[in-house]
């Protein structure tokens, strides 16, 4: 039992860091593009399809597969010129739990078709549109207090564990 509990204090150690470590890379990232598309311009469309798309995953998301995961699809056109836009990103940042089906649903919803939208895009690649490019940032705080969190979970589990369990100073059979 003794040492069952020493290995779930070192996997909890393990896990913590790793998760604090991925979010130090991602999180950057993603305030980058966050910050980056609150600046882009703007032209009126009109939504012309909008529907959650669901993509399978591949093998198992626990060995190295893929997740499934739910994304939404919107296309339209401005109705300036004519010309249409695809977006398959209404909004950078702001975490989906789980597959994420629950919130496409909800961003399908609220884009249907029919109606008139401000459609960003990066003024380098017009290619590359939002629909929302300014939202609240809470859930990339929220984000950034996980990893601080983890990361003091994994330093109090690596301390309790070190005192509880000290490595032996010797070898068996040796001296």
């Amino acid at each position: 039992m003794k040492e069952t509990f020493a290995r779930l204090l070192g996997a909890v150690v393990i896990l913590g860091v790793f998760f604090s470590v991925a979010m130090a890379i991602y999180l950057p990232i993603a305030w980058w593009q966050k910050a980056r598309a609150e600046t882009w311009p703007s032209r009126k469309g009109v939504i012309t399809k909008s529907y959650a798309h669901y993509i399978p995953g591949h093998g198992d998301a626990e060995h190295g597969g893929s997740p499934a995961a739910w994304m939404p699809e919107m296309s339209g056109t401005y109705p300036d010129n004519g010309e249409e836009f695809r977006v398959t990103r209404v909004r950078f940042g702001g975490a989906r739990f789980g597959d994420g089906e629950a919130s496409v649903r909800e961003d399908v919803a609220k884009y249907h078709v029919g109606r008139v939208v401000d459609v960003y895009y990066c003024p380098e690649n017009p290619r590359e549109t939002i629909l929302e490019s300014r939202t609240p940032w809470t859930a990339e705080y929220t984000e950034a207090g996980l990893a601080v969190g983890f990361l003091v979970l994994a330093r109090i589990a690596w301390a309790y564990r070190r005192k509880r369990f000290p490595a032996p100073t010797t070898f068996p059979g040796v001296g």
